[in-house]
């Protein structure tokens, strides 16, 4: 299992990593938001984009649960399409099943078209995406108030 630079060595590191190795597998675009404190608590630990597809992961070790926060963040990110997962030693397969129903889906959507058709699309669909980000937010900060 490789290293990433800067992660501790933590049982729920080892499972953002083993979560890393199978985005890696399968090309998928994917980062680790900074906690440090400036950003918006509670988001997950695992940001991805594969085929389209928003995907958030939570890593936990052990029995370890999510917070208030995370759960928060997790429901936006679910009832805004994404996908959202809570990952643990135990269920790192549900990270494979995800990417392979992504897959599956993809070529039901994409069968037939180049890269740049595909590209063409996505950019077609930019603003409308925008548009329901926004209405997103404001039905976030009308449950908060």
């Amino acid at each position: 299992m490789p290293y990433i630079r800067g992660m501790a060595k933590t049982p729920e590191a080892k499972v953002k990593r083993e979560v890393a190795q199978i985005l890696k597998e399968y090309d998928a675009y994917y980062f680790f938001p900074p906690a440090n404190g400036f950003g918006r608590a509670g988001i997950p630990d695992i940001i991805a984009c594969y085929r389209g597809q928003f995907i958030a992961i939570e890593c936990k070790a052990g029995k370890n649960t999510t917070t208030a926060l995370q759960r928060r963040e997790l429901l936006a990110i679910q009832d805004a399409g994404g996908y959202q997962l809570v990952i643990n030693e135990s269920n790192i397969d549900q990270v494979v099943a995800v990417l392979h129903q992504l897959d599956v889906q993809a070529q039901r959507t994409w069968v037939g078209l180049t890269k740049e058709e595909r590209h063409e699309i996505s950019l077609a669909n930019k603003p409308y995406v925008a548009d329901v980000m926004a209405a997103h937010e404001e039905e976030l900060k009308r449950r908060n108030t």
